[in-house]
């Protein structure tokens, strides 16, 4: 029997004693990768791709630069600094490049609006009494000038949450220039044109063939892509004019816009 008992025994499988794991298998990991994972912008990529859409938004307009008119080859005023709000809407799009680097073509429509303000030179009257006093004009134009541009900016994107600095040529084409000028009585009281408008009239309203049709600028500024979903952006952005062109013919007038404007962009 005890023989017996000793064959059974080494037959029988040998049951191991329970050991506990080392420290280091406790917590195995359960992925080969390293973690924080790194993004791979091979497996995954920007999927934007192209963005393209409306914007909309005003031009706060600089003048600069003396310019007069005339009236049978007489000047009747010298205007110099002016200043105008117009909007602004059109059509862009953001084609990249890299990773950083797109272009962005845009075609708009712009409202380079300007009013300007004069006094003239005293001029003497016969006043009340027949005694002579001299009278004080205010003049003042306002220029509604629209263009039609033809932008091609260059974004550079600097943070992950799509803000970029923006730098191209700008080209427009003049599609309006419509001007108004009106005379004001400012000095002395009680004096107004005998043609019955009191201290205020209208001499001018209509085309003056005094601009230049092109114009030209180098355009620059900041925006954004901020996404609102996996294909739509809102794009708020802010651009300064440099000009390269004049917009009088013959006289130093310049206009600088500062540009707000926000687009909506669908990636295609």
């Amino acid at each position: 029997m005890a023989l017996l008992l000793l064959v059974l025994a080494a037959t029988m499988p040998k049951q191991g004693i329970a050991q506990p794991l080392p420290a280091n298998r406790l917590h195995a990991p359960h992925t080969l990768l390293p973690s924080p994972f790194p993004f791979d912008r091979i497996l995954n990529p920007d999927t934007r791709g192209i963005l393209v859409g409306p914007y909309g938004g005003i031009n706060f307009n600089m003048h600069s630069g003396q310019f007069v008119l005339t009236e049978n080859n007489i000047v009747c005023c010298t205007f110099d600094e002016g200043s105008g709000i117009g909007p602004v809407f059109g059509a862009k799009a953001m084609i990249p490049l890299s990773e950083q680097i797109a272009l962005s073509p845009r075609l708009a429509y712009e409202s380079r609006t300007g009013d300007f303000e004069t006094t003239s030179d005293p001029v003497p009257i016969f006043g009340q009494n027949n005694q002579v006093e001299n009278v004080i004009f205010t003049d003042r134009l306002t220029a509604n000038l629209a263009t039609f541009n033809i932008d091609l900016l260059g974004t550079y994107t600097l943070t992950d949450f799509g803000l970029y600095v923006a730098l191209g040529p700008s080209a427009g084409i003049l599609i309006g220039k419509d001007f108004t000028k009106t005379e004001e009585i400012t000095t002395p009281d009680g004096v107004e044109f005998q043609n019955g408008t009191g201290t205020e009239q209208q001499l001018f309203t209509g085309e003056l063939d005094i601009v230049n049709t092109l114009q030209f600028e180098l355009r620059g500024g900041v925006g954004a892509t901020i996404g609102i979903s996996d294909a739509i952006f809102l794009n708020p952005e802010v651009l300064y004019g440099f000009p390269f062109t004049k917009i009088s013919k013959e006289d130093e007038w310049k206009t600088s816009p500062l540009q707000f404007t926000l687009g909506i962009l669908f990636s295609i």
